[in-house]
């Protein structure tokens, strides 16, 4: 089956007769787009809402990734010491991260 969102939108259009030379699709093909729809729909809000593992999994790496800017910086601030230095795309990554002094 072709992506779902193209099926539906080929289905709009020729459910809406603004071109012609769209073909009619068969009802089971268009109940297939729904559902595959509604599930995507679905997981996305879960997804956004916080309430799925995937999330959580989502939420820990980004921790374990920003624990680990943060203790690369930490141990080479002497790379890390101002505008223009070696680190600064990894500095300007965890903008709240300050040099100790």
């Amino acid at each position: 089956m072709t992506d779902h969102i193209e099926t539906l939108r080929l289905y709009n259009i020729w459910r809406s007769g603004t071109d012609e030379s769209v073909p009619m699709i068969a009802p089971a093909v268009i109940g297939e787009a729904i559902d595959a729809t509604i599930a995507e729909v679905e997981r996305l809000r879960s997804l956004l809402s916080g309430d799925d593992d995937i999330s959580q999994s989502l939420i820990d790496e980004n921790e374990r990734l920003r624990d680990a800017i943060r203790q690369t910086l930490d141990e080479n601030e002497h790379l890390a010491d101002g505008d223009v230095c070696t680190l600064i795309v990894i500095k300007r990554a965890l903008p709240d991260w300050e040099m100790s002094e």
